[in-house]
């Protein structure tokens, strides 16, 4: 960020910011970056829950007792099971691996077709 504001000291030319400030204007850019988003990174693992007891939680959620019931039910339905996860901050790469659902498909599921990401805020317990 320092590198397109250029007043934070001495910072080498690394980037090119000829390119975003043809698309942009300067503060809209500048405002944009420094937006509060609710992006969830891969390498932030505030999640402590183990792989099964993230499946617990999947299974009551599609309401099922175990994988074979999970497994039976529709795509739609883990999907929306799935999202609910990705609201409490399940990691995308755990949801993947419990839910047998690809990593780019929860990804897009998160982003949803608009390009923005999609809540729909599930409290457990």
């Amino acid at each position: 960020m320092h590198i397109y504001r250029r007043n934070a000291g001495n910072y080498l030319q690394i980037v090119n910011t000829k390119p975003i400030y043809k698309k942009f204007d300067k503060k809209e850019f500048l405002a944009w970056n420094e937006m509060e988003n609710h992006d969830r990174c891969m390498d932030v693992m505030n999640n402590k829950l183990k792989d099964e007891d993230v499946a617990k939680l999947l299974y009551k959620i599609i309401n099922v007792k175990n994988k074979k019931e999970y497994i039976e039910k529709s795509e739609a339905e883990k999907a929306v099971a799935v999202m609910k996860l990705i609201d409490i901050s399940i990691p995308l790469m755990q949801l993947s691996r419990v839910s047998g659902i690809y990593y780019n498909k929860i990804q897009k599921l998160r982003i949803g077709k608009e390009g923005k990401t999609v809540s729909l805020t599930y409290k457990c317990g």
